[in-house]
Formats: C-alpha cells, sequence, structure tokens
C-alpha cells in the first residue's frame, strides 16, 4: 500500500526532474528561413530547421504537461 503509493511519487518525481533538465530555457527562435530550437541545463541543444522543411505541427500535450505549460510539437 504505503510502499506503492511512494514508489508512484519517486517516479513522478523523476519523471519531472528529467523533464525539467531536458527542457531548462527552452527557447524557439525564427529568422527569415530557419527555427532556432536551444534548450537543456547540463547540455545544451541547438537544432536548427528550415522553415521551407515544415510540412505540418501536430501539438501533443499530454495532462501533466498541459498543467505545467509544457507541450510536445
Amino acid at each position: 500500500g504505503a510502499a506503492a503509493v511512494l514508489m508512484l511519487i519517486l517516479i513522478v518525481l523523476i519523471s519531472v526532474a528529467k523533464n525539467f533538465f531536458q527542457l531548462y530555457r527552452f527557447t524557439v527562435v525564427r529568422t527569415d528561413d530557419s527555427l532556432l530550437i536551444e534548450k537543456g541545463l547540463f547540455q545544451r541543444n541547438l537544432q536548427t530547421i528550415p522553415v521551407r522543411k515544415i510540412q505540418g505541427i501536430k501539438i501533443k500535450q499530454q495532462f501533466l504537461r498541459r498543467l505545467l505549460g509544457f507541450a510536445s510539437a
């Protein structure tokens, strides 16, 4: 009973911490011909996507991410 609840809380906390570290200072900047995406706390990731290559975007928001203001594209 109590061990299962503690394990569930621990899993949720680990998941939130993982998302925080990966998405820390997440920014998207559009230049004339590309999107620059930067994110990460311990390891900064920079990704450049040419706008001409984007055909459509699908936004996914799970319940917990919606509450925290996060979304996946």
